[in-house]
């Protein structure tokens, strides 16, 4: 690890410090509006700016370095890319047909340039041999990076969510990589767990930018690892990674289309909303993240297992939407508000002694308690995952919205 690489993430650092003053002048600013977005003050997204600029300037180093490091080439120009994307999103919206192609044709780019970052073949625990895609790895790498981008869009509502998982899945990763990556990597984990702190304080919002850019190069530094690895990364141990969010966000997109709505409409009903029905907003954030930082380690550490894991892991999930359901939410209230009421000593006026005054138990509000950042979703459009949904919770400006997402604001989609 160069020295570079120790230095980079003081980058991260500047912008955290000085993210109102950046924010403004890039004109990268989320005001709240009293209605969804009620975070307390006016909010910069610059978060993906303190993660991308050193993530980028490492593999700039590298490409500088080795000129024909195409990995590093590819790597700059997917990830750079989905950066301005989302940064321009940020200051306008843009049409969801638009972010939808251009992020397809930025994976394509790196294709390209570095077939390292193609899915060619499974790789299960269980199967004696690999699985092989010919003709498909194109059209199924896309569909894979279009789909974690959109899932982890969709899950960019609550202040330091996504960078947490996005910090658990690089330190996974790190158990895998080869030498080449495993500085980057390091790096990128570095920068996220910075950029985390202040997002977690509220000094600053992921924005679009922020999501895309963690989506791009969250996908596709797992598929070089998984490619890399000889085998000794199993697919069924990436798909415990990414259960939880992507089953989250096939949820949604069903749900909506049930419901005749379009499948990037913002709603409160993504996973880290109903968990805050139950629990405390930090609570709620830490369980998340055990669901999926534990399986994860399982899986790593007993990778014969990891197809058991996912089953288990799905049906936890499934028992957290029962848990967390209204319905369920409802009775658990309704019984505690049909407590015996507890009294409560009171002077008695006329006589000065002891009345009684009855006391209901009181239910907490069945509304989740929303971050700052989660309150910032577009007002009444349809979101968007990557293509975007924002989540309610993720802060976002008005606007309509469609594939990807990126901060945190309030009503996700």
């Amino acid at each position: 690890m160069s020295m570079v690489d120790v230095l980079l993430p003081l980058v991260s650092l500047g912008v955290g410090f000085r993210a109102h003053a950046i924010g403004t002048w890039l004109r990268v600013v989320d005001h709240p509006d009293g209605t969804r977005k009620t975070h307390s003050a006016a909010t910069p997204l610059v978060g993906g700016l303190a993660v991308t600029a050193p993530f980028l300037m490492a593999c700039a180093y590298r490409l500088w370095e080795s000129p024909d490091s195409a990995v590093a080439g590819a790597l700059v120009i997917a990830v750079g890319g989905a950066f301005l994307l989302g940064f321009f999103d940020d200051r306008k919206p843009m049409a969801v047909s638009v972010r939808f192609f251009a992020v397809i044709a930025l994976v394509l780019v790196s294709l390209g340039i570095a077939p390292a970052f193609m899915v060619a073949h499974f790789n299960f625990s269980f199967l004696g041999e690999a699985i092989q895609l010919h003709s498909f790895s194109i059209i199924f790498t896309v569909l894979v990076v279009v789909g974690m981008l959109n899932a982890m869009n969709m899950v960019d509502g609550m202040n330091g969510l996504l960078c947490g998982l996005c910090l658990i899945w690089s330190v996974f990763l790190l158990f895998y990589a080869p030498p080449q990556i495993a500085p980057v990597l390091v790096l990128l984990a570095n920068c996220i767990l910075v950029t985390m702190i202040f997002n977690l304080r509220g000094r600053l919002f992921l924005g679009d930018s922020g999501a895309y850019a963690l989506g791009m190069a969250i996908a596709l530094l797992t598929i070089y690892v998984y490619n890399t690895t000889s085998g000794t990364l199993h697919a069924d141990v990436v798909v415990v990674w990414f259960i939880v969010p992507v089953l989250d966000c096939l949820r949604l997109m069903v749900t909506r289309i049930g419901e005749h709505r379009s499948p990037w409409s913002p709603d409160a009903n993504h996973l880290h909303h109903r968990l805050q029905r139950l629990l405390p907003r930090w609570a709620a954030l830490f369980q998340y993240w055990a669901l999926v930082a534990v399986p994860g380690a399982f899986a790593i550490a007993i990778p014969s297992l990891a197809a058991v894991i996912v089953l288990t892991v799905s049906g936890i999930y499934l028992g957290l939407l029962v848990l967390t359901s209204e319905w369920f939410v409802g009775r658990l209230r309704g019984s505690a508000a049909s407590e015996p009421t507890r009294a409560a000593p009171l002077l008695g006026p006329a006589s000065g002694s002891p009345a009684l005054l009855a006391t209901p138990l009181r239910a907490s509000p069945a509304t989740p308690s929303l971050s700052s950042s989660e309150r910032r979703s577009n007002p009444g459009t349809a979101d968007g995952s990557i293509l975007l949904d924002r989540s309610a919770s993720e802060s976002r400006p008005p606007r309509g919205r469609g594939p990807l997402k990126g901060r945190a604001s309030s009503v996700d989609s």
